[in-house]
């Protein structure tokens, strides 16, 4: 079971599909296979059906959208750029307030060049209340996008604290050995029949944290991926202390003390472990994954994971992202 669901976290295939009327008319009946089309990535065969209604007078601007929507982003996904900014631009008139159309506005925006109007509507992203940045981030290209302090400095307009407390054992309000139900209640959950033991938070494909459950279904373990967070949220992790994820390995431990245990990966990552009574605490730095963020200089090593845990570890190797 997963734990978020949130505006930005859109399916691809799903982009136009409200949209869609009842198959009445061809252009009607192009839309509905259209979503099979898209949802198997065959994009030529999407401009093929639509192309001939691009434009078409008489067309009620539900089937407008849809044909300029589906257009736009088979456009894109073959790399013909200009044309789904003019497909999308031509949607996006129609319905200015929907989120999934405006995320391939801003990508097909950054990649024609109009970065300043991009960067704006990944703000106002923001400013809806998206948790999940997947999309806004790697549509327009993550390499280039992360690498842009502009993409940062609006994230930080909008960050969401998300604390850890390394000797409380806790995680945004929930502590080791906390049941299920209290998880569920923290992150607004609707609980579910599942007794998985695992609960996991995403942006897209990329997994933020984890919640492992032991026999008694109470947390034993915590898992959080603070790279992914950094990267496809908006959500910026404050240890206990108030330091951020911008703290070195220096300097964690210049505020928690000389850890119990050192260990160093095969990529040059090192992972710092706490014993703190009845729990242990994690903090693993490295490299950064590509771009490194701007604000962190050249050769300083990232903070990656953060693992809390009661008793002996129970989860898989530290040094690994989760996704």
């Amino acid at each position: 079971m997963d734990l978020l669901r949130v505006a930005a976290s859109v399916a691809v295939v799903s982009l136009c599909a409200t949209s869609i009327p009842a198959a009445s008319e061809p252009v009607d009946r192009a839309l509905q296979r259209t979503e099979r089309l898209s949802r198997e990535h065959r994009f030529r065969e999407v401009l093929k059906l639509l192309e001939p209604y691009a434009g078409e007078a008489g067309l009620n601007q539900e089937t407008r959208y849809g044909v300029a929507c589906e257009l736009g982003r088979a456009y894109f996904h073959l790399g013909m750029y200009d044309r789904a900014y003019a497909s999308l631009v031509s949607a996006v008139g129609i319905h200015p307030n929907r989120i999934e159309i405006g995320l391939y506005l801003e990508a097909a925006s950054w990649v024609t060049g109009r970065r300043e109007q991009a960067l704006e509507i990944f703000e106002k992203i923001l400013s809806s209340g998206a948790r999940d940045l997947y999309l806004a981030v790697s549509l327009p290209g993550e390499r280039t996008f992360l690498a842009d302090p502009r993409t940062w400095s609006a994230v930080s307009r909008h960050a969401i604290p998300l604390i850890v407390d390394l000797n409380k054992a806790t995680f945004s309000g929930v502590r080791l050995g906390d049941s299920r139900r209290r998880v569920q209640e923290a992150f607004h959950i609707e609980a579910g029949s599942s007794r998985s033991p695992f609960l996991r938070a995403r942006a897209g494909p990329k997994v933020l944290w984890v919640f492992q459950f032991d026999e008694q279904d109470r947390v034993s373990e915590v898992l959080i991926d603070a790279e992914n967070v950094v990267r496809y949220s908006p959500y910026r992790i404050q240890l206990g202390d108030g330091s951020g994820w911008r703290t070195t390995a220096a300097g964690a431990i210049g505020r928690f003390g000389q850890p119990a245990k050192t260990q160093i990966e095969a990529d040059g990552g090192l992972i710092l472990r706490w014993e703190l009574g009845d729990h242990f605490a994690e903090l693993e730095y490295g490299p950064p994954v590509s771009p490194r963020p701007p604000m962190v200089p050249a050769g300083t090593a990232v903070l990656r994971m953060i693992r809390l845990a009661t008793g002996s570890r129970t989860a898989e190797k530290g040094g690994k992202h989760v996704d």
